[in-house]
């Protein structure tokens, strides 16, 4: 079944039972992703009609557990974009090396992948410095995954050569050991870090941070919804705090670029202007850019 033939209507009130009986809120995702996994899970239950998801929802936790993971899959890979990393290494950390402790959100961790790359980052350029990392997502069990740090050994290996393509010059090996079959990362790389449900599209600012990434994230989201994450996610940084964004994503609405300036266009890396010192904080990144 194409995409095409999926009734708004009918996508609709499939979404509100989905908020109802979840309190997971789809419907100001992208309506072209949205229509794309529906089919997908109406094509793979067997279901003539879109509506008749509507019951299973409400009485059948299984398949409601189904529908909600197909909504919220995310992509994600240990060292992702290397060239993201590699300019975190040589443009972000330097500007936030003096932050103590450095507070880093993760909003849309996903199972963990950018997590343990960015400790492995920071320890190799920062060294052991004290650090609060909040890793949040949508879906619990990618946050239990996260939490264990357990990958399968193609994961590691693939994320080998994304280690050294961001700037890594040791081996990956060194933060990580095998365990029945897979791989363990080390237990000091999520010490510090709070594994913890966060719907970016309902809950609140809950604090202020220095380092965000949220990548590949609001590309599912439609217009409304990515300026009011975006707005959510600048009352949580602390002023001179940096914003990661995917590769697809950008500032974008009016509002919301004038209180940023670039530190790396090409990797979609903002920096939040303080009120009386963006121009020291843009010569700052030239001297870190030389």
């Amino acid at each position: 079944m194409s995409s095409n033939l999926i009734n708004n209507d009918e996508m609709n009130v499939l979404l509100e039972v989905v908020k109802q009986t979840s309190g997971y809120d789809f419907r100001d995702y992208s309506s072209r992703t949205l229509k794309r996994r529906l089919g997908y899970v109406q094509r793979s239950a067997g279901l003539e009609h879109l509506l008749d998801m509507v019951p299973l929802v409400k009485k059948d936790e299984k398949f409601r557990n189904r529908l909600l993971k197909s909504l919220s899959i995310t992509v994600t890979n240990l060292f992702r974009d290397p060239s993201f990393f590699l300019s975190l290494r040589k443009k972000v950390l330097p500007l936030l090396a003096k932050k103590r402790p450095l507070k880093i959100w993760h909003a849309g961790c996903a199972t963990g992948e950018e997590v343990y790359s960015l400790a492995i980052i920071i320890q190799e350029v920062l060294g052991q410095i004290p650090i609060l990392t909040y890793a949040t997502d949508i879906n619990n069990k990618s946050l239990a995954h996260a939490h264990k740090g357990v990958f399968s050994i193609p994961v590691v290996q693939e994320g080998t050569s994304a280690y050294w393509a961001s700037g890594g010059t040791g081996s990956l090996s060194n933060y990580c050991h095998c365990q029945y079959g897979s791989v363990k990362m080390n237990p000091s790389l999520g010490e510090k870090v709070n594994f913890s449900h966060f719907d970016l599209a309902t809950d609140s600012p809950f604090g202020k941070v220095d380092l965000i990434l949220c990548r590949n994230v609001m590309i599912y989201f439609n217009d409304h919804l990515q300026e009011k994450v975006l707005d959510l996610l600048t009352q949580s940084l602390n002023p001179g705090g940096i914003l990661c964004l995917g590769a697809k994503e950008t500032l974008k609405f009016p509002k919301v670029i004038p209180k940023y300036y670039e530190v790396d266009a090409l990797e979609k890396i903002y920096g939040l202007k303080r009120a009386s010192c963006s121009t020291t904080e843009k010569h700052q990144v030239m001297a870190v850019n030389l």
